[in-house]
């Protein structure tokens, strides 16, 4: 079952996710983009200064393209775009500079793929906290 979030931001058109996790545009970068985004969660950390990794469906409706460049939370200090890949059977992570979601197009952050990455988290991410992640 999916849960509206609240999201102040008027680009995105809808936004459903599980769990508490509040996801925003930044102001002017997307001004013409118009996201759908759907099914937002995250995975608990174990630690508190460990890591955590947020995933959502991102559909592109609007007419061009759209491109995220970073993300940004208060619950980490840094946050990135990740994707993981498979080199010779060893499975790899790298930060991306930036992931682009093709007009008409969708673009799935989920486990073994992209997603974003927050380090050293502030506080544990347990199941019904709620953090805000602001997408660039």
């Amino acid at each position: 079952m999916s849960t509206n979030l609240d999201i102040k931001v008027k680009h995105l058109t809808r936004v459903e996710g599980h769990g508490n996790i509040v996801v925003n545009m930044k102001e002017g970068v997307l001004e013409k983009a118009q996201l759908e985004i759907v099914e937002v969660w995250g995975r608990p950390s174990p630690m508190t200064k460990g890591n955590g990794a947020i995933y959502m469906q991102i559909t592109n409706i609007g007419n061009e393209d759209a491109i995220l460049t970073g993300a940004s939370s208060d619950a980490a200090m840094m946050v990135e775009l990740h994707q993981t890949t498979m080199n010779d059977g060893v499975m790899k992570m790298e930060h991306i500079m930036s992931l682009t979601i093709p007009s008409g197009d969708s673009v799935e952050l989920k486990p073994g793929g992209y997603h974003v990455m927050l380090m050293k988290v502030s506080a544990k991410l347990v199941e019904g906290s709620s953090i805000s992640v602001t997408l660039h």
